[in-house]
């Protein structure tokens, strides 16, 4: 029975429980647009290269918390929902809209055609403390050792940083993407 689950769950941390459950669905660009327009304060979640599961099961999972309801997820050079992200997210992947893009940048092209503000995330960027967003927003957050690829980073309207006291390098993704997020939640709540 053991031997069973460990094969099921590829080499993953089943705990003993398998479900057998449907694939994510994902939305199509112009569907998410679409079903945002009542909306005047959405906000929503761009993630540039982030390749480590735990790092997007989170950002997920704060998105969810925090009232982001869409996430703009690149199908290369980004790690896809898989069991981790799943587990890690906690459920947030099946509270929000996942639109898969092909390329990034274009996406963020029709989004600011609709309307859309785009801020990046990048440590040498303005600080959150007294900036104001302007809404709808979305949120790029790029991967722990690279950032916001420079041609995506042009895309953005303004770069955004979390100020910091220093002691360790940098916050990493995840933890850095929530502080942020957290801060476009509640000042979109004013």
């Amino acid at each position: 029975e053991l031997r069973l689950m460990d094969n099921l769950a590829s080499g993953g941390n089943h705990q003993g429980v398998i479900a057998k459950a449907e694939p994510i669905k994902t939305m199509r660009l112009s569907n998410a647009i679409y079903e945002a327009q009542e909306n005047k304060k959405e906000l929503w979640l761009a993630v540039d290269e982030i390749t480590d599961p735990q790092n997007l099961g989170s950002l997920l999972r704060s998105a969810a918390c925090l009232g982001f309801t869409t996430v703009l997820l690149p199908k290369h050079r980004t790690v896809g929902i898989n069991a981790t992200v799943h587990k890690v997210a906690c459920g947030a992947v099946e509270k929000l809209r996942i639109v898969e893009v092909s390329n990034l940048n274009t996406a963020l092209i029709d989004l600011k055609e609709e309307g859309f503000w785009v801020y990046g995330a990048d440590m040498d960027g303005k600080s959150i403390v007294n900036f104001d967003y302007a809404y709808p927003a979305v949120l790029i957050v790029g991967s722990e050792g690279t950032g916001i690829r420079q041609k995506t980073l042009e895309h953005c309207d303004d770069v955004i940083s979390i100020p910091q006291k220093g002691g360790v390098s940098s916050l990493n993704a995840a933890a850095a993407g929530a502080i942020i997020m957290y801060d476009m939640f509640a000042k979109s709540l004013k």
